[in-house]
């Protein structure tokens, strides 16, 4: 399976809107202090709009994001049209396709099964011109209502599509479009706090399972922001480090965040992204940049590792799908906590084990026994220690994760 990564050693982390336009919101923020600040985030990928009304701005984007090591997928117009034409826009594309940094382009967002047939003639008609960058298609999410699943609107009336239902909807958009990445969103934390959607894992377990029948890279997105008065909740700091960790344990190896920038409102109204609408800070941007420093410790150990399961045990906050779960692995013994899920991996020829503490409210004590003593260095947040020995027994903080990296 490819990994599209920033390097051998840095995963991509992932905003979605950007700092806006003058046609968006009636200032220009696109400006070489504004991509300064997306990088000192941590993040690292950013997906931008390059439709010809917005050429310039996109020019400024990637050539400030050469400077500070900020990446691109570039959104695409047009592409549900028959009338699509690669070379129509060659110039536009041999432009971008000459900077390392964008990295591909994104042809549309939560297409319904009606338009795979489009997509799939844009992809066919655009891949020719845009040699080893990626196509990008980000997909709706398992709660979404069949009638979506099929292209069609939300109803309060409808419920949501069924496990098997969406299987089948992966399936068949991968069996048609040329696509080179898993991506989805799934945003678990609505009115309550300390719960979150019951699907959660379903939905991780699912899109994995596509991704290795596919031979596609796997990557998702971390909810931030509010929106619709809170039907959509923003995160706490430990929600974040929450969805980032279970994610990664499970396979995932790009974050994308919803959203950098606070979005303008339209048909959903929106609140407190990383950066608010006239540009200030908000508290998230300073959770993500720090979780993102973790992220980047672990990520050299997760970029060179094949994922091979997870197990689940005691509260998981959203269950965890027995079909899908792992009950041992490796040099395991056994284990014990009041709640978390252990990434299993390989590396090297050796073992690895992400534990995630799958509690947002509460530190645990997260226990690892082993069959015989084991060499490892073990990673919690950016700090690295070295362990031999047949137990591991550490508290860790809400939705926080250790890395035990076999030697």
């Amino acid at each position: 399976m490819k990994v599209y990564s920033y390097s051998d050693k840095i995963m991509f982390k992932g905003g979605w809107v950007a700092p806006p336009t003058e046609r968006q919101c009636g200032k220009n923020f696109v400006t070489e202090e504004r991509v300064k600040e997306i990088a000192e985030c941590g993040i690292n990928l950013m997906h931008i709009d390059c439709s010809r009304e917005e050429f310039a701005n996109a020019r400024k984007f990637v050539e400030y994001g050469v400077k500070y090591g900020v990446c691109y997928i570039l959104s695409l117009g047009n592409t549900l049209s028959e009338d699509f034409s690669a070379e129509a826009i060659k110039e536009e594309l041999e432009y971008y396709n000459g900077f390392d940094n964008v990295i591909g382009y994104n042809l549309c967002d939560e297409p319904g099964m009606k338009a795979f047939p489009a997509l799939a003639s844009t992809a066919k008609k655009l891949r020719p011109y845009i040699g080893d960058k990626v196509i990008y298609i980000n997909h709706m999410p398992m709660y979404a209502t069949t009638s979506q699943l099929q292209g069609g609107w939300w109803s309060p009336y409808e419920s949501a599509a069924s496990t098997g239902d969406y299987y089948d909807f992966l399936d068949k958009f991968f069996e048609t479009v040329d696509n080179d990445i898993v991506s989805y969103d799934f945003y678990p934390f609505r009115h309550e706090k300390g719960g979150t959607d019951f699907r959660y894992f379903d939905q991780l377990c699912v899109a994995k399972r596509i991704s290795e029948k596919y031979d596609k890279t796997f990557w998702n997105f971390t909810q931030v922001t509010s929106w619709n008065r809170d039907v959509v909740r923003n995160m706490t700091y430990s929600e974040l480090a929450w969805l980032n960790n279970t994610s990664l344990a499970c396979g995932v190896t790009c974050l994308q965040y919803f959203c950098y920038w606070t979005p303008a409102d339209g048909v959903e109204n929106f609140l407190s992204a990383m950066i608010s609408r006239d540009g200030r800070k908000t508290r998230h941007y300073y959770f993500a940049k720090d979780l993102n420093q973790k992220v980047d410790a672990i990520s050299p150990y997760l970029l060179s590792a094949t994922h091979k399961g997870v197990i689940p045990y005691g509260d998981t906050l959203a269950a965890y799908p027995t079909e899908y779960a792992l009950t041992s692995f490796g040099n395991i013994k056994s284990y014990m906590s009041d709640g978390m899920i252990i990434g299993c991996f390989e590396r090297e020829g050796k073992n690895m084990y992400y534990l995630v503490n799958t509690s947002v409210l509460e530190t645990r004590v997260l226990e690892l026994y082993f069959n015989k003593d084991i060499s490892a260095e073990v990673i919690i947040g950016t700090e690295k220690t070295e362990f031999t020995g047949s137990e591991i027994i550490r508290p860790i903080a809400p939705g926080e994760g250790m890395l035990i990296v076999e030697k």
